[in-house]
């Protein structure tokens, strides 16, 4: 008997004998839970690491189920926070070309004229200073 013909004898649906039910695989069972068990306890690792983790415990599964099962239960990576980057010491990167540097240093009988036009911003005024040591 044909299957158009059987369903509607019946009363069913077609589409009902179409979809097949399910077996739920045990060992799938146990590697979605030990999937979670890893995503809870190493928070910052992704499914990647996890595959790897897993491969290391025994279990035979490809990179591709773990990614299935991974994105099946919902589990990622929280997203990465940006970091501040570091500041200068003194607080402000504008001053750093101030410091002195070791081979800017004048010996104690040279005088050393430095041109501070950059400071006029800083203290109102600015040009040449001169400076001896002694």
């Amino acid at each position: 008997m044909a299957e158009t013909a059987a369903c509607q004898l019946v009363g069913q649906n077609r589409t009902t004998q179409r979809n097949r039910e399910r077996v739920i695989d045990i060992g799938e069972c146990k590697l979605r839970l030990r999937l979670r068990e890893i995503a809870r306890s190493h928070v910052r690792w992704g499914r990647s690491k996890a595959y790897q983790l897993l491969r290391r415990e025994g279990w035979e599964v490809n990179h591709k189920r773990v990614q299935r099962l991974w994105r099946e239960e919902g589990l990622q990576r929280p997203t990465t926070r940006k970091r501040k980057r570091a500041q200068a010491v003194g607080g402000s990167r504008e001053l750093l070309w101030l410091l002195p540097r070791k081979d800017d240093v004048p010996a104690a009988d040279q005088t050393a004229i430095t041109n501070v036009a950059g400071l006029a911003s800083f203290s109102g005024g600015g040009g040449l200073i001169q400076t001896t040591s002694g």
